[in-house]
């Protein structure tokens, strides 16, 4: 039987480093003590229209984010990446299946409607995720940046998107936990 190659290791603990730094975050913090993300919209029909958010802090999904992207860029622990270690003929079947799964599963989640339309355009859980990290968090991809603006302008929009964007981190961590 072949043995894992020094590349592979590497790649292996850099995922479960990098997934014990998101464990950690002020933002799985957030989640442990039982808080929710949460949306409150008050108002009239024709009236004043107030809003609410409840969420973790912008530095919890600053420092969210910027982990999370060693799982959705081309960084050697990627899901993507990650793959090639998996599909090697050393390792057992039903482990290289179980992640074929939870990959699956989270591109099946990713690239699902969130049930958003905004200017009537349906939003899939990717384009809000990208979205988010390209055009505000990391880097500053013109486009997404326009997107997440116009977004962001939006009173009802914004809340919504956010919460959802929370939601979608969540998620992640959940597989990016299961794998690790």
């Amino acid at each position: 039987m072949t043995r894992l190659s020094k590349a592979d290791i590497d790649r292996l603990k850099l995922f479960n480093e990098k997934a014990k730094r998101l464990f950690e975050s002020r933002f799985v913090g957030y989640i442990r003590e039982g808080k929710r993300f949460k949306f409150k919209i008050r108002g009239e029909i024709g009236g004043n229209v107030e809003t609410s958010k409840t969420l973790p802090d912008q530095d919890a999904f600053y420092a969210f984010v910027l982990t999370l992207r060693f799982f959705i860029q081309d960084e050697r622990c990627s899901f993507r990446n990650l793959a090639g270690t998996y599909s090697k003929p050393f390792i057992p079947m039903e482990i290289r299946k179980e992640y074929d799964k939870a990959r699956k599963e989270l591109n099946d989640y990713l690239d699902s409607p969130a049930n958003i339309n905004f200017c009537g355009e349906p939003l899939s859980r990717r384009n809000i995720l990208y979205t988010f990290v390209y055009g505000n968090f990391a880097h500053a991809n013109r486009k997404k940046k326009e997107v997440f603006d116009k977004w962001m302008e939006n009173q009802i929009a914004n809340g919504i998107l956010w919460v959802e964007f929370a939601s979608i981190l969540f998620f992640t961590l959940q597989i990016i936990q299961y794998v690790a």
